[in-house]
C-alpha cells in the first residue's frame, strides 16, 4: 500500500488561495476571473494546479481540502468588495 503525503495549505502561493477560496464558495470560472481582474482561462489554470498541489481531482474534494486547512470556513461569504467587482448578476431569459 502506498502511503499519501499529508495534504498542506503551505505550497499554496497567494494567488491559488484566493482561486481556492473563491471555489469553495460557488464561484464559476468566470466570477472567479472577474473578482481577482484575469481570464476564465487563468482562473482555470490556477485551479487546475491548485487541485494537483492539494491531490485532489474534483471540485468537490477541492472545496473539502479548502475548508479543513482553513483556506475557507464554512460560513466564509463574498465581501462586498468582491460583490461589486462580480457586478449585478445577468438574469436568464424565461422560454414561454
Amino acid at each position: 500500500m502506498k502511503k499519501r503525503k499529508p495534504i498542506t495549505a503551505a505550497k499554496l502561493t497567494p494567488r491559488l488561495r484566493q482561486v481556492v477560496r473563491l471555489t469553495s464558495l460557488g464561484c464559476t470560472l468566470t466570477d472567479v476571473g472577474a473578482i481577482l481582474g484575469i481570464s476564465p482561462n487563468t482562473a482555470d489554470n490556477h485551479r487546475t494546479r491548485a487541485m494537483k498541489v492539494l491531490g485532489v481531482d474534483r471540485t468537490a474534494l477541492l472545496t473539502r481540502a479548502a475548508i479543513k486547512l482553513r483556506v475557507s470556513s464554512i460560513n466564509d461569504q463574498l465581501t462586498a468588495a468582491e460583490k461589486r467587482k462580480l457586478g449585478p448578476r445577468r438574469k436568464k431569459k424565461r422560454a414561454r
